[in-house]
């Protein structure tokens, strides 16, 4: 009757048990349990106590839908382990109801591949019959949780609609819960779902989630002027890997003009540390699965979530991640985006939108780029793009692991085409 394990330490001194040898520490990340401290409780009634417990436990709901879209990895034991004991955290949740928004696969701090796995949902209300407003479940590695927990108290510092309710954590596994504030209180949409509605019903609302977005990361931060050179501006791992990105390069041309080496020789020759403006706290994560849409009446709201490494960096430089994302990040019905926007990005020869996602996309880039131009000058934002599409070339190293990359041919295209446009200024 009862498959969930029940652990009972019985003892008349259980102050020594909870400073035993971290013993405490360990069952508290192995097991779901509750204290019970009752003096003077029958041994019997002990065991009516944990085999309730156990019976809350199993009896929690959670569903979890498939979307048919792609295909989704596994949530494991102790991953359900840990949304229980964090529903359980609330004695009003019965259960809950959720659904996949994004997963990928990163590499932790002991070098092993491991899923981080994002989910959006809602509990049910014990003995109502309803459902609790939207939240996200990001289940990831226990260090990377860490890490994702601290960049969303300083997400919750800054802007309004981020409450983060609290966080589970396992011997090597972390469920971070994160409540969005929406106007509407239905469930967010995704921004790649966005782009697929047809240009009529959402071009209008498109401007409107760029601002957005751009006007939410201008809060995260003071600006300053500071001298810059150009090479202060790119990724400084780059240097580590460009054997392995000229290897890359060479896979697609021949033609050695835009060879990463050669590039970035010449972006550190560039002479002179202008004044540029200066971030204190960027988004560092700034992609198509880091902004939910959320729609009220006739307006469409887009709101930051999840953010990565929030370290000071160049104004404009999570407006050049975002672009570079929106380009490779998604795939249309017919090909790609790339061929609608490349000459956004200075190559010579483009073709006109033909599907919903690509004139969709087209019409959030431009304004995106109008408000890049007014905290920023070309020249910088050129240089912000061409290391934000060098890094997402780079990844093709690793092959499919750790990008979202849709064709790898167009993230050589993209490079190549920011990559000349930036040696020709």
């Amino acid at each position: 009757e009862y498959p969930v394990p029940v652990l009972l330490i019985l003892t008349g001194q259980p102050k020594y048990i909870q400073s035993y040898s971290g013993l405490a520490e360990r069952i508290n990340t192995k097991l779901f349990r509750g204290y019970i401290e009752q003096k003077g409780l029958d041994p019997r009634e002990h065991f009516r106590v944990g085999l309730a417990a156990a019976q809350q436990y199993a009896d929690f709901g959670l569903r979890i839908s498939d979307r048919l879209d792609r295909a989704w990895p596994t949530i494991t034991s102790r991953e359900e382990d840990l949304l229980r004991r964090f529903g359980l955290e609330n004695a009003t949740n019965a259960g809950l109801d959720l659904e996949w928004w994004s997963a990928e696969r990163k590499i932790d701090d002991s070098g092993a591949q491991v899923w981080s796995k994002v989910l959006v949902g809602h509990f049910w209300l014990k003995d109502h019959d309803m459902e609790s407003r939207p939240f996200f479940f990001k289940l990831e590695s226990r260090s990377h949780g860490q890490a994702s927990y601290k960049a969303s108290k300083v997400l919750e510092g800054a802007l309004q609609h981020i409450q983060l309710p609290g966080q589970v954590l396992s011997q090597d596994r972390s469920l971070m819960v994160t409540a969005q504030a929406t106007l509407s209180g239905n469930p967010p949409l995704s921004l790649s779902e966005f782009l697929r509605r047809p240009s009529s019903e959402v071009e209008l609302m498109l401007f409107d989630i760029a601002n957005d977005v751009a006007d939410q990361l201008d809060r995260l931060g003071t600006s300053s002027t500071e001298p810059k050179a150009d090479r202060d501006l790119v990724w400084r791992f780059h240097e580590q890997q460009l054997a392995a990105y000229d290897e890359q390069h060479r896979q697609f041309t021949a033609e050695e003009d835009t060879l990463p080496s050669k590039v970035l020789a010449h972006v550190k020759l560039v002479a002179g540390t202008p004044w540029i403006p200066w971030r204190s706290c960027q988004h560092g994560d700034l992609h198509l699965g880091n902004v939910s849409i959320d729609i009220h009446g006739s307006r469409a709201f887009g709101f930051l979530i999840d953010a990565g490494a929030m370290e000071p960096g160049p104004a404009g430089k999570d407006l050049a991640a975002f672009e570079v994302a929106l380009v490779l990040h998604q795939a249309s019905s017919s090909d790609t985006v790339l061929t609608a926007v490349v000459g956004m990005f200075g190559a010579a020869q483009w073709s006109e939108a033909s599907s919903n996602i690509e004139s969709n996309t087209t019409t959030l880039l431009k304004q995106i780029r109008e408000r890049a131009m007014k905290i920023t000058d070309a020249k910088t934002y050129q240089l912000l793009l061409l290391d934000q599409a060098m890094i997402q070339f780079g990844s093709l190293v690793y092959g499919s692991f750790g990008n979202k990359i849709a064709q790898p041919k167009d993230a050589f295209e993209l490079y190549r085409a920011i990559a000349r446009a930036y040696l020709r200024m």
